[in-house]
């Protein structure tokens, strides 16, 4: 049970880092249009093309972080899933993946906040990730 547990959080986590593994590609290529789907979606970036190409910048290297730190969420749960060589542990399982998920989400406001700020002149104040 705790591997079905796992995998379900974990293709979650893991489509996660996918999409934002595509946002720093469009933005490094510089093809990413203001859109619905794919992006930091703050009233800030949405204003123009150019705040959100800016403020995506400016993010671009949290979100390169953020692949990272989601890849490692979906990653670290496993030993508990498997049993650690003698039983699997459900708990610890959605323990270790809801801490993951609350590691994404804090570093995606962070991301978020970066680049909403760049719109806003506090560029400075904000913290540098990467």
């Amino acid at each position: 049970m705790a591997l079905i547990v796992y995998f379900t959080g974990a293709v979650g986590l893991l489509l996660i880092a996918v999409l934002a593994q595509l946002t720093v590609r469009a933005v490094t290529a510089g093809t990413l249009p203001v859109n619905g789907l794919l992006g930091l979606r703050t009233p800030a970036t949405k204003r123009t093309q150019a705040a959100w190409d800016a403020g995506h910048r400016a993010a671009e290297p949290g979100l390169r972080v953020l692949v990272l730190v989601t890849v490692a969420a979906a990653v670290m749960p496993l030993p508990f899933a498997v049993g650690l060589g003698y039983r699997s542990d459900r708990a610890a399982t959605e323990i270790a993946l809801g801490l993951g998920y609350a590691a994404v989400i804090g570093l995606l406001l962070v991301i978020a906040g970066i680049a909403d700020r760049v719109m806003s002149g506090e560029r400075s104040t904000s913290p540098h990730l990467g």
